[in-house]
C-alpha cells in the first residue's frame, strides 16, 4: 500500500497477486533504479521452509527470487547492488547474487547468529558491512563483507528490537527501533549507506 502523508490517502501499490497468494509480507528495500525487493514470510520457519523473496521491477514486473527460505524477514542490498542479503528464521543471513538477465542462482549462507533470537531489520554501511537486528536477544550484529562479526551492540532497554537505520551527522548514527516504542542510538565509525530516495 502507498500512504500519501499530506492527505492520509492509502492506495494499492501492488494490486495483483502471484500465482499463489502471498503468505504475509514483511520487509522491503529499494534499489537505486527503483526496483523493490520484499520478503513474504507468513508463518514459515524451519518447520515450513517456503518463505519467499520477490523483486518488483521499476518497470512493473514481479519476479520470485527465492521460495525456500524459513521465515525471511529483513533484507538489504550490497553497495554495488549485485548481492541481496536476507535474514531468515534459521538464525542466518542468506546471500543471493543478483543478475538482470538470468534467474537467481547460488543462494548461500552469509552469516549465522547464536542464541534464541532471529534476524529482523537490516542495514548496510558504505564499506559493505551488513547490519542485522537479532530480535528477542536485544542485539545488533555488524558483519564484514565476508560474513565475520566485527561488532555486537547490546540494547540498554528490552530484548525486543525490530529495525535499524542510519542517519544523523555524516550518517554515522545508528537508529535502533525498540519494540516498545523507543528509539535508541549508537555512534558508529563507518557511515551507513544512503538508501534509495526518489527525487
Amino acid at each position: 500500500m502507498v500512504l500519501e502523508p499530506k492527505t492520509a490517502k492509502v492506495t494499492p501499490f501492488l494490486d495483483f497477486k502471484p500465482f499463489e497468494s502471498f503468505k504475509g509480507l514483511n520487509d522491503l528495500v529499494f534499489g537505486r533504479n527503483g526496483d523493490l525487493y520484499f520478503t513474504d514470510q507468513g508463518q514459515t520457519g524451519l518447520h515450513d521452509a517456503t518463505g519467499r523473496v520477490y523483486r518488483f521491477s521499476a518497470g512493473g514486473r514481479l519476479e520470485l527470487l527465492v521460495e525456500t527460505l524459513p521465515g525471511p524477514n529483513g533484507l538489504v542490498l550490497s553497495p554495488d547492488e549485485k548481492t541481496l542479503y536476507v535474514g531468515s528464521r534459521n538464525n542466518a543471513i542468506w546471500w543471493q547474487p543478483l543478475r538482470d538477465t538470468h534467474p537467481p542462482f547460488r543462494t548461500g549462507t552469509f552469516a549465522i547468529m547464536p542464541g534464541f533470537g532471529t534476524p529482523d531489520g537490516m542495514a548496510i554501511d558504505v564499506d559493505g558491512n551488513v547490519v542485522c537486528v537479532q530480535t528477542n536477544m536485544g542485539v545488533i550484529w555488524v558483519f564484514n563483507k565476508i560474513g565475520l562479526p566485527i561488532y555486537r551492540i547490546e540494547t540498554c532497554t528490552s530484548d525486543k528490537l525490530t529495525n535499524v537505520a542510519y542517519g544523523g551527522p555524516e550518517n554515522k548514527t545508528m537508529f535502533i527501533l525498540d519494540g516498545h516504542g523507543k528509539i535508541l542510538t549508537a555512534q558508529m565509525p563507518v557511515a551507513g549507506l544512503q538508501m534509495y530516495s526518489h527525487t
